[in-house]
């Protein structure tokens, strides 16, 4: 819905592809994004709240949801 509405999007899932700390931040620096979302089941709950505050950390006025 966002690609049809002109909204560039990009997907990772970092649980498949294993992002360190350091991954996370290089790449929000590099994507520069104005949103970063992340979902989670309650096992993995730690690791999304984790890649949300590396991605405050890379951009402060990202919005995390």
């Amino acid at each position: 819905m966002l690609e049809k509405n002109g909204f560039e999007v990009e997907v990772l899932d970092l649980l498949v592809s294993r992002y360190s700390d350091e991954k996370v931040v290089r790449k929000v620096e590099e994507y520069k994004p104005d949103v970063v979302g992340a979902t989670s089941v309650t096992m993995n709950f730690p690791k999304a709240s984790r890649i949300l505050k590396l991605a405050k950390k890379a951009k402060e006025d990202v919005l995390t949801v």
